[in-house]
């Protein structure tokens, strides 16, 4: 990082004086820069089952990732408020990673010619795996809600609910990993763009 000094136009009380600005000062641009896009984006279509399965991918692999991440905070024993935030962007990148596989379900109606390819059944093992996590996240959120006295054989189900949404969050995982495998070109994250 370099610091640029430049001489305020205005009169300042001690002379010599000098503004420090830590980040360099460019203009800003008139137009939106082209962004590197799909073909099918560039083309004017509707984005192909394809497109769909890859935002469906990096869906799952950000919930995954903010899953790890608020697991490490619990584990450290870090602030209650940043232990709050990190469940905020949980909530968030679930609520995507719903509406991802809703998107990709109905992108999936109408289509038969894919079928064949390996990406399609790598997508669709990664769907079922989020409706798998999505069902297993709200049956716990359901039993724990539910859960006002402390008897031991609720507090029994309360905890394998919370198991089996750990093992189909593992499952999603799985998943991810098995489309990144075959997709390299879906996943933005900075470790793939270094490979």
């Amino acid at each position: 990082m370099w610091v640029r000094r430049d001489l305020d136009s205005r009169p300042h009380k001690r002379p010599g004086h000098h503004r420090v600005l830590l980040f360099a000062t460019a203009p800003m641009p008139k137009t939106k820069q082209s962004r590197l896009t799909s073909p099918a984006a560039t083309s004017g279509s509707h984005p192909t089952v394809c497109d769909k399965a890859d935002v469906l991918f990096r869906s799952a692999a950000e919930s995954c990732r903010q899953h790890r991440r608020y697991a490490r905070l619990i584990e450290m024993g870090t602030d209650e408020t940043e232990q709050v935030a990190a469940l905020r962007l949980v909530a968030a990148s679930d609520e995507q990673l719903t509406h991802a596989a809703a998107s990709y379900e109905s992108s999936c109606m109408g289509v038969n010619g894919e079928r064949r390819d390996d990406w399609w059944h790598k997508a669709n093992n990664l769907w079922l795996a989020c409706r798998e996590y999505n069902r297993r996240h709200s049956l716990s959120d359901r039993a724990s809600g539910e859960f006002r006295a402390h008897d031991v054989t609720k507090l029994t189900a309360l905890g394998v609910e919370y198991e089996l949404e750990a093992s189909a969050l593992l499952a999603l995982q799985h998943a991810v990993d098995a489309y990144r495998k075959l997709r390299p070109e879906a996943d933005l994250s900075p470790i793939a763009q270094r490979s």
